[in-house]
This record gives structure tokens, C-alpha cells and sequence, in this order.
């Protein structure tokens, strides 16, 4: 995410995502393993992204036991209109960013979303320091 790039230069998050696996990496486990260690686990919400089974059988539940366990904030950005609410329960009572899960797509100003975004990020990492 280019928005957090001075917030990992400054070392105060470090960011992962799937991409980052190497051809050869064994994925499932290199998945869980980062969610594993994971204090911030962002989900990026769409249709497309919530119809995925791996997401939905494995990566939402991990995240759910997290969150429950207190040993991660788990912190659903909405990018687009769908039904995560009701989907899974376990990530739809969460607080979810831009403000009150507005999609993406529905802000005049896609900018204005991301700052939403880190500055909600930004809470959760200070607090978590303090």
C-alpha cells in the first residue's frame, strides 16, 4: 500500500501480502504462517474477494480466532459494495474503514478514503504501542 510507504521507512509497520511468496514457496503454509505472526491483519473486502475459498474456508476463520484471542486487530477496508456483513458474522461485527464502511467506490474522492484508511491504521498501531 503506497499510502503506508514513510510509516515503513520510519519502521513503524512492516508490511506482507501473498505476492511477496516466491515461486517454489510452499503458499498455504507460508500464508498461515504470516497471518500466525501477524498483529494487523488488513482484509481488503470485495465480492471478489469473499467468494475466494480459500478466504473464506481458511483465511477468515485464522482471523476471526485471532481477533477473538485479542492477539491481532483485524481491521476490514471495504473496496466495494457487498454483503461481508452478513457473509461472516465474525468480520461483520467489526469496525471496518473508510468511515462506516463506506466502499471505495462510493466516495467522491478516493483520496479522501485512503486518508480515512491510515489515519485508521495509524490509531491502531499507536495504540498497540502504547
Amino acid at each position: 500500500m503506497r499510502y503506508l510507504r514513510n510509516d515503513v521507512k520510519r519502521g513503524t509497520i512492516t508490511l506482507w501480502y501473498d505476492r511477496k511468496i516466491m515461486p517454489g514457496d510452499e503458499w498455504d503454509d507460508e500464508i498461515k504462517q504470516k497471518l500466525g505472526e501477524s498483529d494487523i491483519i488488513l482484509l481488503l473486502v470485495s465480492f471478489d474477494f469473499l467468494s475466494t475459498e480459500y478466504v473464506a474456508d481458511i483465511e477468515i476463520p485464522m482471523v476471526c480466532e485471532k481477533h477473538e484471542q485479542g492477539t491481532a486487530s483485524v481491521i476490514p477496508i471495504i473496496l466495494r459494495p457487498c454483503t461481508w456483513e452478513a457473509d461472516f458474522p465474525g468480520v461483520g461485527k467489526l469496525l471496518a474503514l473508510p468511515d462506516k464502511a463506506k466502499p471505495f467506490c462510493e466516495w467522491e474522492n478516493e483520496d479522501k478514503a485512503w486518508v480515512a484508511v491510515i489515519e485508521g491504521i495509524r490509531k491502531v498501531v499507536r495504540e498497540g504501542q502504547g
